[in-house]
């Protein structure tokens, strides 16, 4: 799922050549992170794309609920 939502963003960024900054709040099984991704275009000589650099990080990181308490 992760790849294919990377796959997705690399291809928008490239077709818009455009960079793209992305704000995520997530909640998966428990766990709440935050992180931001930022993307950038860049091009040949000829002014084609021909990569997009990405750079992600972690800014929150949260158990929402806990599970083993040491003492089960």
């Amino acid at each position: 799922m992760h790849a294919q939502s990377c796959a997705f963003e690399f291809l928008d960024c490239k077709e818009r050549q455009t960079p793209t900054f992305v704000h995520i709040e997530q909640k998966v099984f428990g766990v709440q992170r935050t992180y931001v991704k930022l993307m950038v275009p860049v091009a040949n000589e000829e002014g084609t794309i021909v990569r997009v650099l990405y750079a992600a990080n972690i800014i929150g990181y949260q158990v929402i609920y806990g599970g083993l308490s040491g003492t089960d």
